[in-house]
């Protein structure tokens, strides 16, 4: 597999808002892959720079097998809303579906109405979540 055909891949997968794609190689969030000359580097980019490297490897497909790997099994943000009975409902949703998801709310004191309530699932389940919640 090569950094495009793992970019189509994880469009396809429901990765389509989160993924950034640049000269260097591609991004989810903090999740980075990109090419140095022969090297390329899996790991977490902070501020554009990585600041934890899994694998750096010579080898494109396992470099992106690697990345792959990881993409689908981190938790991915899903959704979110200032209205808890819709969180809820979604929650539901989820459950019913049989599909793992994390809520994770935001304080009331940072006053963040239409975004204090949060889902978030794993990667594996993001195009199936988005499809049932009428989110993709």
């Amino acid at each position: 597999m090569t950094i495009d055909e793992l970019y189509t891949r994880l469009f396809n997968d429901g990765f389509a808002d989160l993924l950034v794609k640049n000269a260097e190689g591609l991004s989810i969030s903090d999740l980075a892959i990109e090419q140095e000359g022969q090297v390329f580097r899996v790991g977490q980019k902070e501020r554009g720079r990585f600041c934890g490297v899994d694998v750096e490897t010579n080898d494109e497909a396992e470099a992106c097998s690697h990345y792959l790997a990881n993409a689908l099994r981190f938790s991915w943000h899903l959704t979110h809303s200032g209205d808890l009975a819709k969180i809820e409902q979604q929650q539901k949703a989820l459950n019913d579906h049989c599909i793992w998801f994390d809520r994770n709310d935001l304080p009331e004191s940072l006053n963040l109405k239409n975004a204090r309530y949060r889902l978030f699932v794993l990667g594996r389940d993001l195009k199936r979540s988005r499809a049932l919640l009428g989110l993709s």
